[in-house]
C-alpha cells in the first residue's frame, strides 16, 4: 500500500508475500495509474496491470511477470491510495543481459 500526496509518494507498507522494496523518492512513476489520476486522467476502478517498472526499481521489476495496481483518488487530501499485487515472482533476476555482455569482456575468447 502507497499513500502518495500532490504527485508524490509519501509512505508504504508491505505484507510478507510483497517483500519489495519501493524507490519512495521517485514515485509515482509516470506509467503507474497514480500519476495518471494526479494528471486527471481516468485510471481503471479495479486491480489491473501496470508495467512492473513503473512502481519497482530495475533489478525487482525483472523477477515480476505481472504487477496489477489500484490507485483511488481521495481529492479532499489531493492524495492518491495505492494498492499492489504482483504475480509469478521469480526468486532471482533474470540475467540475460548481464552474460551477454560478460560474454564479450570475456579475455579467454578470441575476436
Amino acid at each position: 500500500m502507497i499513500w502518495s500526496v500532490a504527485n508524490r509518494a509519501r509512505w508504504f507498507v508491505r505484507s510478507d508475500a510483497f517483500r519489495f522494496f519501493l524507490p519512495i523518492a521517485e514515485l509515482p512513476a509516470e506509467g503507474s495509474f497514480a500519476a495518471q489520476i494526479f494528471r486527471g486522467e481516468a485510471a481503471p476502478t479495479e486491480l489491473a496491470p501496470v508495467r512492473p517498472d513503473a512502481w519497482l526499481d530495475r533489478q525487482a521489476a525483472e523477477t515480476v511477470d505481472i504487477l496489477l495496481e489500484h490507485s483511488i483518488s481521495l481529492p479532499n487530501y489531493n492524495a492518491v491510495l495505492t494498492l499492489l499485487w504482483a504475480y509469478k515472482v521469480e526468486t532471482t533476476p533474470k540475467r540475460h543481459d548481464e552474460e551477454v555482455v560478460l560474454d564479450d569482456l570475456d579475455p579467454r575468447i578470441s575476436r
